[in-house]
């Protein structure tokens, strides 16, 4: 009788028996990476004429679209449809332009550049006439009525400025400092009037003075 097999014989045995090599993940993903895939064909885009045309387009051509994109060489009703918005009415901006003739300017930016965070918001609602007066406030449902309530007239901005009976005390120290140009919205707000010469520029301490008198009032933080 042959002898009888140790057990480290029969680990030397099973340890010669040829087993293939597990499937792992890294070896699926190889297997997969040499399947051959057939190229893309390009994608189909539509034109602003709705004719169908293959991006991108050819070298030559590309100096003919430059600086232009589809929604700028559509017409405004189309733009509007394709952005899904609504462009903003031509009457937005024209009390602002009345004010300062010279819109838009880089005078704007001397006007805020040294102000406080609080300055430049009052000055920004009376430049733009969206402000915390009647006049604006019951046109955006936020007021009853547009009157003063100083029962004179309709509360605007020059209103407020200059013919309101409440502010009296803060008005006289606001024209001590602005002379003889009180009264002219445009010298006010640091806008340009239409009667003001090309050279000019913003009088930055009559600007200040209005401010200070706005806030003085207290009129815009009730």
């Amino acid at each position: 009788m042959p002898p009888r097999g140790t057990w480290e014989d029969s680990v030397r045995q099973k340890s010669r028996v040829f087993r293939p090599p597990a499937r792992t993940w890294e070896n699926s993903v190889r297997q997969k990476s040499r399947v051959f895939r057939p190229p893309r064909e390009p994608r189909k885009v539509l034109s602003a004429r709705n004719h169908v045309c293959f991006s991108p387009p050819a070298r030559e051509d590309l100096g003919k679209f430059r600086g232009r994109t589809l929604g700028n060489s559509l017409p405004a009703a189309a733009r509007v449809r394709q952005s899904g918005h609504q462009l903003l009415p031509e009457s937005i901006g024209n009390y602002s332009k009345r004010v300062d003739k010279a819109l838009p300017g880089k005078h704007t930016r001397k006007l805020y550049d040294k102000m406080t965070a609080s300055q430049a918001r009052v000055l920004a609602q009376l430049r733009t006439g969206m402000i915390r007066l009647n006049s604006y406030l019951h046109k955006i449902g936020a007021a009853p009525t547009e009157e003063c309530s100083c029962g004179h007239a309709t509360e605007t901005v020059n209103h407020f400025l200059f013919r309101c009976t409440r502010c009296i005390a803060q008005r006289v120290e606001m024209q001590q400092e602005t002379g003889t140009s009180t009264g002219c919205l445009s010298f006010h707000l640091g806008g340009k009037a239409p009667s003001d010469p090309d050279k000019w520029t913003p009088d930055m301490e009559a600007v200040q003075a209005t401010i200070k008198y706005a806030m003085a009032t207290g009129r815009l933080d009730e």
